[in-house]
């Protein structure tokens, strides 16, 4: 084996995490306080008998809830396109969207949304204490795909400096995150 390979080998650290890799606690916590107003009100409805009629009186006396119910899921974005298990599509596009004003026939379909999407078992079990803590841990379980991508950062950071080293002492050319155009025009 050459001697700059068996170096490279032998300097390798045991682990790439740092304190920071695990979770973002700021990050989670800002986004979790940007919706607290939202998730407040929502809280009014855990443990209520006659829920569906008191959704739907929220959501028209405080649209901006529709924005979060998706988060709810565990889902960032607004829902597009949902098939239902008898293959009727289910367009949510604009439901989770406090602009529009929503017709009586959307209303129906918010409603259908809260039933099947679980949610409306959750609030009227009272399955979670508090929508404000229930969030936080969804974010932080969202976190985890920024987590996947700070441990490429840090591996980039840890391995790059070898490889820099290694290309220079062996007169080989040497490019962080060389793209595909680069590529092509340098080799």
């Amino acid at each position: 084996m050459d001697n700059s390979f068996d170096y490279l080998v032998k300097s390798f650290t045991p682990t790439i995490f740092t304190w920071s890799f695990y979770s973002d606690f700021s990050k989670i916590a800002k986004n979790s306080f940007i919706i607290k107003v939202q998730l407040s009100i929502l809280n009014s409805l855990l443990g209520e008998k006659n829920i569906e009629s008191k959704f739907l009186e929220l959501v028209r006396q405080y649209p901006e809830i529709r924005e979060v119910l998706p988060l709810l899921l565990a889902v960032r974005d607004s829902f597009k396109l949902v098939l239902d298990t008898e293959k009727n599509v289910f367009d949510a596009s604009e439901l989770f969207q406090k602009k529009t004003v929503l017709t009586k026939e959307q209303e129906k379909q918010l409603l259908e949304f809260f039933r099947e999407s679980g949610l409306k078992t959750v609030f009227e079990n009272k399955m979670i204490g508090d929508l404000n803590d229930y969030i936080f841990g969804v974010e932080a379980g969202l976190d985890s795909n920024a987590r996947k991508n700070r441990s490429g950062t840090m591996m980039e950071i840890l391995v790059g400096d070898f490889i820099a080293d290694f290309c220079k002492k062996k007169l080989y050319q040497h490019k962080d995150q060389a793209t595909v155009k680069w590529i092509l025009e340098n080799w």
